[in-house]
């Protein structure tokens, strides 16, 4: 299946904000990036019969968000000449990552949303007010939960005092 591939542009528009708005929570960052951070931002689009198939962000040239149909994510994909990337695709299309780049780091990311009116919100646990003198215990929590991440999170905010 062939596909033609058009960078979104304002002629475009309607037709993207259409398709996006139809499930906000997977294309959010298509949707902030393209409002908020234009420069930064390019975004492909899969169109077949004046519809579309997938679409592709890349944001500052290296972090990249796929989406859509198996063939239009691989023909979106192959148009991809970037070193080196951060990817978010959806599981499916692991394989089509795969063929082009070796993967470094893989995970799982779930999407969780909450709709008005179907809240049902029992929690089991004590609430309790975070204060800055709970800060040392904070960051051991969130250390032991993913240290990595903080390790790079605290690098970063040093760097930039």
């Amino acid at each position: 299946m062939s596909f033609d591939i058009a960078a979104l542009n304002p002629s475009l528009e309607q037709m993207f904000y259409s398709y996006v708005n139809q499930d906000i929570p997977h294309y959010f960052f298509f949707i902030l990036d393209w409002k908020m951070n234009r420069d930064d931002t390019e975004i492909l689009l899969a169109l077949k019969e004046n519809r579309i198939h997938g679409m592709m962000l890349i944001y500052k040239r290296h972090i990249v968000q796929l989406r859509g149909t198996k063939p239009a994510a691989q023909e979106l994909f192959s148009r991809i000449d970037l070193k080196k990337i951060e990817l978010n695709t959806e599981t499916e299309h692991r394989d089509i990552v795969r063929e082009k780049h070796s993967v470094v780091r893989e995970g799982e990311l779930l999407l969780m949303t909450l709709r008005r009116g179907e809240e049902r919100l029992a929690p089991t646990d004590d609430v309790i007010e975070l204060k800055p003198e709970r800060a040392g215990e904070i960051a051991a929590l969130m250390r032991s939960a993913n240290p990595e991440y903080w390790v790079i999170s605290v690098l970063r905010e040093s760097q930039h005092r």
